[in-house]
């Protein structure tokens, strides 16, 4: 594990969470952002700090969210959960805000918050007054905490609700809970927070209307991105009724996700496999799910083993002495059918592994308050990678798109040989239709090595499913890999690249990297078989007039080619470029005989 890996997570969250970089969601109308704001003593105080900002409205304001940073500036301890501010809109309405919910005394430090409020049912015009303070003064005299940066972002429900909104603001935990041979099953928590403006169902099945949980763990080493375990999906069946993330929590019975509201499973409860159903069951892109026949209903053929539906993960693939250098990442992903953004539905933390006793692994990773990264690992865990959304339908968003999206993430790294390792990470977050081929374009000429691919084994899962058409189980068996006129292609007819999944790519070739056009065929059959965008490749070699084969000389293997590609378009053969391989083709080999190429 390298060193500073806690501070570059810091950073990256700065980066993605901060004021400066986080994009407002989705139906925020206007933002205003505060600086160096104080909180000095208890509501009312002529020390504390006041502040007003003035909103255009012209529409309904619906929650109110604020992102933003505070510092202990005098050492003192202090615990940031007394931190408030009173926020009163210009009709003269107030609502108190917590912003900060760490419960512990801390003597110094930075920390990123999160609050959300609602103020609905008015047009948010005009004048807003705000009085930071504290609820208990844990040290008179002087600032308790200042608030670096404060962005408040005021939503619009003129239009009508915007629905209920999954993301993740606590992801944390990972842990052993079991063991089976050389494989160890892992399991982490996650707490779910409801940013949308509806509340969301959280009912227990046989019914329906709940979330799914999915949790992976990925691997980064010398370059390669690759995922070496996976959970089956957790199905939600209850919804505490907290606010752990800040703001207002609306609370409800438990078959819901208030407004505000978040909801924590823990390690323990996550690793119970009673509640763990295969991936395959749930339509990642819609949230549907059917009881009728599911695990849930029917138990798992054989029953269950100490590490079956765990995020299982092969000690060889964690152990220091095998992995020198490589860095480590969680990440946890909800599905729900109610869901109106999935797109801010996951997040994750890198870790690092301590090592291993008496069978249990123990690993070194960041503490539970620390906010974790949002969106996916892929597309953050390698600062050098190009990272590419794929999908049939653009804007990816519930409503338009029929389906979900990939990402892929490439890139070409120097040997410095000649030659340029090429890297690929596919992951289908939420594409239904699955994927059945990848096809990296590669000019004829280029000389191509070391293919190669990585998949994680699906425990189980697979069982149940049917290959799309008819025909037998989905397997485990690695893609099949050629190298064609055009590229590279890997391919399945029985292990598509499901949802929620990485699966990586690799090879390497004596030509420097450029932009390519990259495909993906769909698994599933529908309209749209294909779907295209870009990455990294080998760029083409410039080919001189009379080398038909671009390896870099013109000989007699030329004339073999003319004949053997004789009356085709090309491109083999094709010594003139013309598009047609005849005569013309001949005597451009003949007059260039054993020339030198550039």
């Amino acid at each position: 594990m390298r060193s500073g890996w806690v501070h570059a997570a810091l950073g990256a969250a700065s980066a993605l969470i901060g004021l400066g970089h986080l994009p407002a969601r989705a139906g925020v109308r206007e933002t205003r952002t505060l600086a160096g704001v104080e909180s000095v003593d208890r509501k009312g105080d002529a020390d504390n700090d006041t502040r007003t900002f003035t909103l255009t409205g012209g529409y309904t304001l619906g929650a109110v969210h604020i992102i933003g940073e505070w510092t202990n500036p005098n050492g003192v301890a202090t615990k940031p959960g007394h931190c408030y501010a009173r926020v009163r809109r210009p009709d003269g309405a107030f609502v108190d805000v917590r912003l900060a919910y760490t419960s512990a005394f801390v003597a110094n430090g930075t920390t990123l918050i999160n609050a959300d409020f609602r103020m609905s049912g008015a047009d948010p015009a005009g004048q807003w007054q705000l009085e930071f303070y504290e609820s208990v003064d844990d040290a008179p005299g002087l600032a308790d905490m200042v608030w670096n940066s404060l962005r408040f972002e005021f939503e619009d429900t003129s239009g009508g609700t915007n629905g209920g909104d999954i993301t993740l603001c606590e992801v944390y935990g990972l842990e052993q809970r079991a063991r089976e041979f050389d494989v160890a099953g892992l399991s982490l928590g996650t707490t779910s927070w409801n940013i949308g403006s509806r509340a969301m169902a959280w009912r227990s099945a046989p019914d329906v209307r709940h979330p799914f949980i999915a949790m992976n763990i990925y691997r980064l080493r010398d370059g390669r991105f690759t995922q070496i375990g996976q959970s089956w999906v957790k199905h939600g069946f209850f919804a505490l009724s907290d606010a752990q993330c800040g703001g207002f929590c609306n609370a409800t019975s438990g078959e819901f996700l208030g407004v505000g509201c978040t909801d924590t499973y823990t390690p323990s409860v996550n690793a119970n496999q009673s509640g763990l159903g295969p991936r395959f069951e749930v339509n990642p892109w819609t949230g549907a799910w059917d009881f009728n026949g599911s695990i849930l209903q029917t138990g798992i053929p054989g029953g269950d083993t100490p590490t079956s539906r765990l995020i299982r993960v092969r000690d060889a693939d964690l152990d220091p002495a095998l992995n020198d250098g490589a860095e480590y990442f969680y990440e946890a992903f909800y599905i729900a059918r109610d869901d109106a953004n999935p797109l801010n539905s996951a997040a994750w933390k890198p870790f690092g592994v301590l090592g291993q006793t008496a069978g249990v692994w123990a690993f070194d990773q960041p503490a539970r308050s620390t906010a974790p990264l949002p969106g996916f690992a892929i597309q953050g865990a390698s600062p050098t990678a190009q990272v590419t959304t794929l999908a049939q339908f653009f804007p990816v968003s519930r409503g338009f798109a029929p389906d979900g999206r990939c990402f892929l993430s490439s890139e070409a790294i120097d040997n410095k040989d000649g030659t340029w390792r090429y890297e690929y990470a596919l992951m289908n977050v939420d594409m239904a239709r699955q994927v059945g081929a990848f096809d990296i374009p590669a000019a004829f000429g280029i000389a191509i090595s070391d293919i190669g691919f990585s998949a994680p084994e699906h425990d189980r899962e697979f069982l149940n499913q049917p290959v799309a058409g008819g025909g037998g189980p989905i397997d485990n068996d690695p893609w099949g890999a050629e190298r064609t006129a055009e590229g590279v292609r890997w391919k399945t007819g029985a292990n598509p690249l499901r949802w929620g999944t990485v699966y990586s790519f690799w090879f390497t070739a004596n030509a420097p990297p450029t932009s390519g056009t990259v495909t993906l065929q769909l698994f599933t059959p529908g309209a749209i078989t294909e779907v295209q965008g870009a990455a990294q490749a080998p760029a083409p070699k410039a080919r001189c007039t009379g080398d038909t084969n671009s390896d870099s000389t013109v000989d007699f293997d030329d004339i073999v080619a003319v004949l053997q590609n004789w009356r085709t378009i090309g491109p083999f053969g094709d010594a003139t470029q013309d598009g047609d391989v005849d005569f013309d083709d001949i005597s451009a080999v003949l007059v260039n005989w054993l020339q030198p190429c550039p």
